[in-house]
């Protein structure tokens, strides 16, 4: 028998014993919504205000060190240098998306187990466009030459990303050994 949770449309029944343990989980995680939102909101705001804020506003003031022209430049190169930064705000939304699912009580079904394996893509693609995309595309901009750059972060953020891609199919693979063996216990009593 295969052992997977992608082929599942329809939601499994699950016992009571499970059904109570998905309820105490969801309870638990509920507690941890609005704190994973709030620092998703103040990591986003705060990038903001580092790729275009502070050089918009430096040149819109009189005594800025920026003219309009310079920042708009800074700002490129800024949304540039930071597209690895827009990846990890992904893997943080999906981390609240995965709080979420489990708030709402959905531990038995694919939903935690893709949540998990959609932050660690967020995590890989983060540290491939850290390493190789954003040098190549400043390097465009700028007219320089691209230089590659890997360093123990971007190493450590892709091993990372690729660790939860592989717990994401344990978690997958653990999720639908509990739900059958509940259903074999549940045929006993």
């Amino acid at each position: 028998m295969c052992l997977t949770m992608s082929d599942r449309k329809a939601p499994v029944e699950v016992g009571p014993a499970l059904e109570a343990a998905a309820d105490r989980v969801g309870a638990a995680a509920k507690s941890y919504v609005a704190p994973a939102l709030a620092i998703f909101a103040i990591i986003t705001a705060a990038l903001i205000w580092e790729a275009v804020g502070e050089p918009l506003v430096s040149a819109l003031t009189s005594n800025g060190y920026y003219t309009l022209k310079e920042a708009a430049g800074h700002i490129i190169a800024n949304l540039i240098g930071d597209l690895p930064t827009l990846f990890l705000l992904w893997g943080a939304w999906e981390l609240n998306r995965f709080i979420r699912t489990l708030a709402d009580s959905k531990l038995w079904t694919p939903a935690p187990s893709n949540g998990l394996f959609r932050l660690g893509l967020a995590l890989v693609a983060a540290g491939v466009v850290a390493g190789l995309v954003s040098p190549i595309l400043l390097g465009i901009y700028t007219g320089q030459s691209a230089a590659f750059q890997v360093d123990p972060l971007q190493l450590t953020v892709l091993g990372i990303g690729v660790l939860l891609l592989l717990v994401s199919r344990l978690f997958e693979l653990a999720v639908r050994v509990a739900i059958q063996v509940d259903q074999e216990n549940s045929q006993f009593l």
